[in-house]
């Protein structure tokens, strides 16, 4: 599976923006019909995570090729009507059609995949000052 991955990996799918939807499955179908007849038969549980990075990159794909689909939501809804519309169109969509969650970019760590929370007041409530003006009046 770590070759397949690194060949899918090596496709760079999401740079071929000026290759329509038809021609990329074309491309992509024969060797993913593939794998899914080969290793299907007997590690189809290994093989499903593969299918779902590939998902992934055809949703890069689709949101560098479609501007307007930049924003997640809309790039998602778009993924949906895609599979219901076309539920064969790429071979793997047979098997796996989700997308993997993918968080916002700001609330981890690129280099250790914390995840950071952010916290705000809200507008009753006010965090306690150390110095009061009134408490220094008071004592002077």
């Amino acid at each position: 599976m770590k070759k397949i991955s690194g060949q899918v990996r090596s496709w760079r799918l999401h740079l071929h923006s000026g290759v329509s939807e038809a021609n990329l499955a074309a491309w992509v179908n024969p060797r993913v019909r593939g794998w899914m007849q080969y290793y299907g038969g007997f590690y189809r549980s290994a093989l499903c995570p593969l299918l779902t990075r590939i998902n992934a990159y055809l949703m890069r794909w689709i949101r560098k090729k479609h501007k307007r689909l930049q924003g997640r939501k809309k790039a998602q809804e778009a993924w949906t009507r895609a599979v219901t519309t076309r539920p064969r169109f790429f071979a793997h969509w047979a098997w796996v059609s989700t997308v993997p969650r993918v968080c916002d970019q700001d609330s981890k760590s690129r280099i250790t995949r914390d995840r950071y929370v952010r916290f705000r007041e809200s507008r009753g409530l006010k965090r306690p000052r150390l110095l009061d003006s009134s408490l220094l009046r008071l004592t002077a």
